[in-house]
């Protein structure tokens, strides 16, 4: 008699690993709903739309547990109340547009010069992550100051004429030509340049700011109907006498990561302009990481590449000035002329002291101040000294009477 031995064999398969955006889910949920119009995302104030403060280390990187705008409803992202750098939304849910809802992150139009030219001669504001335009040339200092250049790593630039006026400043280049496939680091559009006139008593205009940088990452789905918009458009430059216009920023960088993406409307592009005199404009960079991925109306096209898990690092640069002359700079600050965020009394040179986070070491600093009263001034600071995680570095600076505006950059 033979004995027959059964052997049962299962065969098991390994299971795939659930997406997981990364999200704590310890800024609650956005619920913004149909009809609110316009809403400002601040953070650090209260909303009937999401419970503040939000982002209690102030990383910039918000961990919601669901999305949602309702139709005819606007989420605008500013720098001043994003700590003017670039912005990341994870979700454990759905993050979901309705129809003609959006998220808007555009950088602002090139301010046009009036009197009193010391407020109006200003940089344009970039949406969060995006750079400054450049300011507009001015008659009324001794030496003249020049058109200056858009800020950012690829930036609008100046075009001087020997006389008349120049209605072709702020060129912008494609933005692609700085962006790696992965989008690491964050990183909005360069700035238009400021427009440039030599006739006396005449202003340039100021060169419109880059749209700014968000990354939207869900751990089911990004959904936006097909009137629904993620809007990282970039602006147009400022016009002002003669036809001196500034130049337009480029678009920003929007990156939409989820197992499922359906995206109406992504736009990282706009052909506004503020002179009549056609200027060109560097496009933004759109990317969708998804395991289905659809985008009708991508403007430009998206890089669209698979799902990949974990998400990608946060590594978003910062750089703040902290004080002047010994007095604490608010932070964020404003950066508005009418409401200065810091007051100093000294005649003197004063010493400015600077931070930066996910900058490296070794990195020079640069200063610029722009007064009412006298030119433009650009200062070399001594390098970022520390680590990549927190660095410092110090710049002296003589600040003349009245007003100055000062915008502190590092370019690696």
């Amino acid at each position: 008699m033979k004995k027959l031995g059964l052997l049962a064999i299962v065969l098991a398969f390994p299971a795939l690993a659930q997406f997981s955006s990364g999200s704590t889910g310890a800024d609650g949920a956005i619920t913004i709903p149909n009809n609110a119009g316009v809403v400002i995302f601040d953070p650090a104030a209260s909303s009937p739309y999401w419970s503040a403060p939000l982002d209690a280390d102030g990383d910039n990187v918000f961990h919601f547990t669901t999305i949602t705008i309702g139709s005819n409803s606007r989420l605008v992202l500013r720098a001043g109340k994003l700590r003017n750098k670039a912005v990341i939304f994870l979700a454990q849910g759905n993050v979901t547009l309705a129809a003609n809802a959006t998220i808007d992150a555009s950088g602002e139009d090139g301010v046009p010069i009036s009197s009193p030219v010391q407020v109006s001669r200003r940089p344009a504001e970039p949406g969060p992550g995006g750079f400054p335009g450049g300011l507009g040339s001015r008659t009324d200092t001794t030496p003249s100051t020049p058109a200056s250049d858009g800020y950012g790593p690829v930036t609008g630039r100046s075009l001087a004429p020997t006389t008349g006026c120049s209605g072709v400043a702020g060129a912008n280049y494609p933005q692609t030509t700085y962006m790696n496939i992965a989008m690491v680091p964050l990183v909005g559009g360069g700035g238009g340049a400021g427009g440039f006139c030599s006739t006396a008593g005449s202003t340039g205009g100021n060169g419109g700011a880059g749209g700014g940088a968000l990354r939207i990452v869900s751990s089911t789905s990004i959904t936006a109907a097909y009137n629904g918009t993620v809007n990282f458009d970039a602006s147009g430059g400022g016009p002002s006498a003669g036809n001196a216009g500034g130049g337009p920023g480029a678009g920003g960088m929007i990156h939409l990561i989820a197992p499922t993406v359906n995206a109406g409307r992504v736009h990282a592009y706009n052909p506004q302009v503020g002179s009549t005199t056609p200027l060109s404009q560097g496009s933004g960079v759109i990317r969708i990481n998804a395991n289905s991925a659809s985008c009708p109306v991508c403007s430009p096209a998206a890089i669209v590449g698979a799902l990949f898990n974990p998400p990608l690092p946060v590594s978003i640069p910062e750089l703040r000035i902290t004080q002047v002359n010994g007095t604490n700079v608010n932070n964020p600050p404003l950066g508005q002329l009418s409401s200065p965020d810091v007051s100093i009394n000294t005649s003197s040179s004063a010493t400015v002291n600077l931070a930066a986070k996910n900058i490296p070491p070794g990195t020079v600093v640069n200063l610029k101040i722009s007064s009412d009263t006298i030119r433009d001034q650009s200062l070399t600071c001594n390098a970022l000294a520390g680590t990549l995680a927190s660095s410092t570095a110090t710049c002296t600076a003589t600040f003349p009477l009245g007003a100055n505006l000062t915008i502190a950059s590092a370019s690696w």
